[in-house]
Formats: C-alpha cells, structure tokens, sequence
C-alpha cells in the first residue's frame, strides 16, 4: 500500500466577528455584517472529506484573540484540528493569521514532500472548487493559485497550496508592509493555477468556485 501525501489544511482568518467592515472595495457596497464560520462550516466539511481520501491530512485553524473563547470551543469539538493558531487583531493585516500559521509550522521543520493548503474562512464553497482542487497534481516546485482574474493578469487570493519548498518564500511574499492582496503574487513566485477557467472576473466574481459569506 502506497502511503498517502502529507496535506496541512489552514482555515484563515475571522471564525466570527461581528460588526465587520470589508477592507476591500467591498465596504463601498457592503454594510457592517457577522462573520461566522459555522454558517458556511458545510463546504469545509465536504472539501476536508474528500481530500481525506486522497492525503494524509492535519487540520488547522489560524484566527484572531478576538474570537469568542466559546467559538474555538466549538471548533476544537466539531473539527478536533491538530492545532488553532491565534494572532492579536489590533493593527493586523489580511495575511497576518496566515503568517502566524505557517511560522509555527516552518519552527517544526517541516519536510519536504509537505502541502499546505490556506484557504480563507469565510466563503460558501462550491463543489467545481472541491473537485478542482481534488483532481489538481501539485508535483511542481510552484506555488499553486485557483486561476486568474477575467481580463486582467491577477490572480484569485482566495485559496494557495503551497509546497515546503516555497512556503519560507510566501511567507516573505505576504509579510510585505501595507499588502492589501495577493492578486499579483505571480509576479514574485512561480505560480501554477488549478484551472484555466478565468470567467472570475474578480474575488467576488467567482462563484462557480465559491461565494465570499456576507
């Protein structure tokens, strides 16, 4: 029997905040709202059940000191993650979660033949996302995007997987001082995408993947 892979799941960000304000150009359309990841929980389950036929999967959750203490608790019961990394909200930016995650994992050395999948929070997930990702060979020494933007040279900043190889480098990437996105961090690291459907014509614009929860 072949062993499987080794897969790290990261759930990024906010696992329930309420009074939101989007830090994209969304706020220009969207009013304050609670963010709760237990309202979208159902797509998370289904992507962790079918990648788990697949890898040898350690989950885990990276969010803020903000979360209600009552919130992880059910986190830790409902999805017993291996671990839930927590980081100050106060002056943090888009990427900090991710950062605290993935330095705690690079501090445990980790080998080289490992996958880190990051995937945000807080959106509805698709099936075509969960059978993309499934079905996608990430045996590159690139970091793997979900596809481009519609029209435009940028890429969707909602998922990364990410090869041990390459993740002391997006660390770096995402560490840049005032990043708003990663929209263009193909233009720093070699990236691969999962799909070549580009009819997302933005973050927002992708819901054949997913849809952003609000």
């Amino acid at each position: 029997m072949i062993d499987k892979q080794k897969l790290n799941i990261i759930i990024r960000g906010f696992i329930y905040r309420e009074n939101w304000t989007p830090i994209s150009v969304r706020k220009k359309i969207i009013q304050n709202y609670t963010i709760d990841f237990f309202k979208c929980c159902n797509g998370y389950i289904d992507l962790i059940d079918k990648l788990q036929k697949k890898y040898d999967l350690d989950l885990y959750f990276t969010t803020y000191d903000t979360t209600p203490l009552s919130v992880l608790n059910n986190i830790r019961k409902q999805f017993n993650p291996k671990d839930i990394f927590i980081s100050k909200e106060l002056n943090s930016s888009q990427f900090t979660t991710t950062t605290t995650a993935l330095k705690n994992l690079l501090a445990n050395t980790i080998s080289k033949n490992i996958l880190s999948l990051i995937i945000r929070s807080d959106i509805i997930i698709e099936k075509k996302l969960i059978d993309t990702i499934y079905n996608s060979s990430f045996n590159e020494d690139k970091l793997y995007v979900l596809t481009k933007e519609k029209n435009r040279d940028r890429v969707i900043d909602i998922i990364h997987v990410v090869p041990a190889s390459r993740l002391e480098q997006f660390v770096e990437y995402i560490q840049i001082p005032n990043l708003l996105h990663a929209h263009n961090i193909h233009k720093k690291i070699k990236c691969k995408v999962m799909s070549t459907y580009n009819n997302c014509k933005n973050t927002d614009g992708c819901t054949e993947f997913y849809r952003i929860y609000y």
